[in-house]
């Protein structure tokens, strides 16, 4: 059924007077830009309303756009800009399933609306009210979620701005699905941001973090984005030219993910798909430590085959899925 998705997130309670949800979507961004290149991520923060009727059962005010930027070290956030389409009601995306074919609708929209993107204004306070949490992440490559703890990403910028979002009591909905059981009212209004950033200088894989939200920031208690408390998307880039080719094979960040990165005490390593084998490289392609992986999991301690603990520095992993080979550096920091 349709609606199942939203009364999972919302709850039935919220459902029932009316839920409000946000949730970001990439338009475009590169998974390779070059050590220091300047580049733009354009992507869709979009604000749902779900209820049961064909009308808004409570007036709903959004009067600001909050969002935060997370970075490795070395990296900066330039600008961020937005357009908050509130004349315009993308009610057909609810049935779009597919991601690629809802990037593309939003691609389509998305030149109509850059030439009138607005800046948005520095705010620490957003992340201040993320600091100190866990936050339910969005995966972009696998569609799934992960936890990801707020201070341990090197470099945070946060921004907001007014965008004064209305849903009076009683107006119609943009879209309306009627089920004797199954019934559900929906209003999605896309704001449309785009962030400018400066990569590092430094090659190797980064892991970029995009949060959005509408309304008024939770107080610290951000942990569980299914309750109204934003949405927080995670995007691998690598940096440099063609990608960084070792000994051990040709570095595929986008495949395999490591969190944190860089780490001091255990780095865990998470792939798509189930690992077969897992071993652990120096960069000059001397093993350092195999691994035993639990199904798509490993997680490396820092230490090498007679366990001892190894230097700080770059290393390479390898993990093997029958024909499939997915390598990405790691940094050891102390």
């Amino acid at each position: 059924m349709r609606s199942v998705k939203c009364v999972m997130m919302c709850g039935l309670a919220l459902l029932a007077v009316g839920c409000s949800l946000d949730r970001i979507s990439i338009i475009e961004h590169p998974d390779s830009v070059s050590p220091g290149e300047t580049f733009q991520a354009k992507m869709a923060s979009l604000y749902f309303y779900a209820t049961p009727y064909e009308v808004v059962a409570q007036r709903v005010e959004r009067d600001s756009l909050h969002f935060a930027i997370g970075t490795p070290e070395g990296w900066a956030v330039d600008e961020v800009q937005f357009y908050a389409a509130k004349d315009f009601r993308i009610a057909k995306i609810v049935g779009i399933e597919d991601s690629a074919a809802l990037a593309q609708l939003l691609v389509d929209s998305l030149s109509r609306f850059e030439a009138m993107k607005e800046p948005m204004t520095p705010d620490e306070s957003v992340f201040q009210a993320l600091q100190g949490d866990t936050v339910q992440t969005r995966d972009t490559a696998s569609d799934t979620s992960f936890n990801l703890i707020v201070d341990e990403i090197a470099q945070w910028e946060s921004y907001s701005a007014e965008i004064d979002l209305v849903l009076e009591a009683g107006a119609p909905v943009d879209t309306f699905f009627a089920d004797t059981s199954d019934s559900l009212g929906l209003t999605i209004i896309p704001i449309f941001v785009f962030a400018q950033l400066t990569a590092s200088e430094q090659a190797g894989p980064a892991d970029l973090y995009y949060y959005a939200k509408t309304g008024e920031m939770p107080a610290n208690e951000v942990s569980d984005t299914t309750l109204d408390d934003g949405d927080m998307l995670w995007v691998p880039v690598n940096v440099g030219t063609t990608g960084i080719r070792y000994a051990t094979g040709i570095s595929s960040p986008g495949k395999m993910r490591a969190y944190p990165d860089p780490f001091r005490d255990a780095i865990t390593l998470r792939s798509t798909t189930p690992f077969r084998h897992v071993a652990v490289f120096s960069l000059e392609g001397q093993l350092v430590k195999r691994l035993t992986p639990k199904d798509n999991l490993v997680v490396w301690n820092g230490v090498d085959m007679a366990g001892n603990p190894v230097n700080p520095g770059m290393y390479v992993v390898k993990g093997m899925n029958g024909n499939n080979i997915f390598t990405r550096t790691i940094r050891l920091v102390k």
